[in-house]
């Protein structure tokens, strides 16, 4: 998505083991966070247009050792990093200003 800040669907993938593809904001016309979800090139993969998602696409259906590297990072980062703990934790830092 062009304008979504947290992608439950990365999360959700992730979560599942799946590498993910999203589009790379640039802070003009694409404002997500897929930068913040996916680690490009570890966990996934971020593009900036159909050439560049079609090549990532190939790359991934045609490189099996890679594909299952990168599932497996990005179930490790979602079970390590993106916990209901972790998000209280950063809420509470942000509202007392530590």
């Amino acid at each position: 998505s062009r304008l979504e800040h947290y992608s439950l669907t990365l999360l959700e993938a992730a979560a599942h083991g799946v590498p993910c593809l999203g589009l790379g904001p640039d802070g003009r016309d694409v404002l997500n966070a897929c930068d913040e979800q996916i680690l490009d090139g570890s966990t996934g993969f971020l593009f900036h247009d159909e050439h560049e998602l079609a090549r990532r696409i190939d790359e991934l259906l045609g490189d099996e050792m890679m594909r299952r590297a990168m599932a497996r990072r990005a179930w490790e980062r979602k079970r390590d990093e993106f916990r209901l703990s972790h998000f209280w934790r950063a809420m509470d830092h942000e509202i007392r200003g530590l």
